[in-house]
């Protein structure tokens, strides 16, 4: 009787023998059709392992490249934005600062109201 979480199988002896014993005849199969064991594990791992590999590829490839495409798409666009922007005159920068601090001021009354 074999148990294991709380299932018992009505194995004996001759059952895990039997069973042992089809193990030790597939392997043996596949040795004399030309195929090692150490092969045949070697071209099911070989196959699980570049099929993966070509998972991981593609998500790199068209999914983070994406994703980093776009950002940096967006960052130069929004650099060319910024440039339009910039006068170098200084009253226009002191025109800005004082939007900005109004909008954080009105920002910081409305947050504590």
């Amino acid at each position: 009787m074999f148990e294991a979480r709380g299932v018992s199988l009505p194995l004996d002896e001759h059952s895990v023998q039997w069973a042992s014993n089809l193990l030790v005849v597939m392997a043996h199969q596949v040795d004399i059709s030309g195929e090692r064991l150490d092969d045949v594990f070697e071209g099911v791992l070989g196959a699980a392992t570049l099929a993966f590999s070509r998972m991981v590829g593609w998500v790199d490839r068209y999914l983070v490249d994406g994703v980093l495409n776009v950002l940096s798409a967006w960052t130069l666009t929004t650099g060319d934005e910024m440039r339009s922007i910039q006068t170098g005159r200084a009253q226009d920068y002191v025109y800005g600062l004082a939007v900005g601090l109004l909008i954080l001021l009105l920002w910081v009354s409305w947050a504590l109201a």
